[in-house]
């Protein structure tokens, strides 16, 4: 098994909710969010678009700030915008946040070692609303023409995943023998610092499109086990690292950090660019199937 590498951890795909009520989606972001230099800006941005997707069950609002910047120290931090406060006083029930490319200005990302903690801070704050949304995190979009001094070396190198797929043996990455998630967990790597704990993509050996079992895990306190089977090349271990004791469990407990974890079967992120992964693509007329199992040993 092998690990691929990221630069930051990353988010995903907008998955069905169930809400009583409208689901309210607050769009967070910078020019590309705002949808400047489009034609038509005012019904073509990605925020309506989203919402003809979606239909009427939700209410999508665009608090996109051109140039603006995930870090505080930025030279026009979204902290200070007014879409911000904006967004917050929306109070959603789910959060797309797609910052990150103005950080990368030579300006800016000077201080850049700030970035992954602002951009924690700014999850934290919209984790507790008293909505307590979902929060997705977009991935910068490549750069592919240089302009004002957002280059493809700091968006594409340094927050997009890098693709590189690194051997785990020897790390704290290894799982290929039994032991306790959290053994390795707190142990200086810049990738756990990165992701505040695993939020990574494992890339599973022998991959050929079929299903197989890649994956258990088992509790001394329960005795119960969980063995996971997949067609998918990859799998996500998230330990639960923005967890803050704000959600209640159905024992009335609270979920504090880390106090849980998730074996997301997927593939590998960024994969529409890197054209060694396995094809995502589908074309029109095309269905796309997968078959995850998740099986439970009392």
């Amino acid at each position: 098994m092998k690990l691929l590498k990221i630069s930051l951890s990353i988010i995903i795909v907008l998955v069905n909710y169930s809400f009583a009520e409208t689901i309210k989606i607050a769009c967070v972001g910078d020019s590309i969010t705002f949808g400047a230099g489009i034609k038509d800006r005012k019904n073509m941005n990605y925020p309506i678009q989203l919402g003809k997707i979606l239909g009427e069950k939700y209410e999508i609002k665009n608090f996109g700030n051109s140039g603006s910047t995930m870090l505080k120290k930025g030279d026009k931090p979204y902290w200070k915008q007014r879409e911000f406060k904006a967004a917050l006083e929306f109070n959603p029930n789910i959060v797309v946040i797609k910052l990150g490319t103005n950080d990368t200005k030579p300006q800016n990302w000077k201080h850049g070692a700030d970035y992954f903690d602002d951009y924690k801070s700014m999850i934290s704050i919209f984790s507790n609303l008293s909505s307590k949304p979902k929060i997705y995190i977009c991935l910068p979009v490549p750069v592919v023409e240089s302009r004002w001094g957002i280059t493809d070396d700091i968006v594409n190198e340094k927050i997009i995943p890098t693709g590189d797929i690194e051997k785990v043996q020897g790390t704290p990455f290894d799982f290929m023998n039994s032991k306790k998630i959290g053994r390795d967990i707190d142990l200086e790597n810049n990738q756990l610092i990165l992701g505040n704990g695993y939020d990574h993509c494992w890339v599973l050996n022998d991959f050929d499109g079929s299903v197989r079992k890649i994956a258990s895990a088992d509790s001394d306190q329960s005795g119960i086990q969980m063995d996971v089977f997949t067609d998918q090349p990859g799998v996500q271990l998230y330990t639960g690292n923005f967890l803050n004791g704000s959600i209640e469990s159905k024992q009335g407990l609270n979920y504090e950090k880390r106090s849980g974890f998730c074996l997301e079967t997927q593939h590998f992120p960024d994969s529409p660019n890197k054209e060694t992964f396995p094809n995502v693509y589908l074309n029109p007329g095309e269905v796309f199937k997968s078959k995850t199992v998740f099986k439970f040993i009392f």
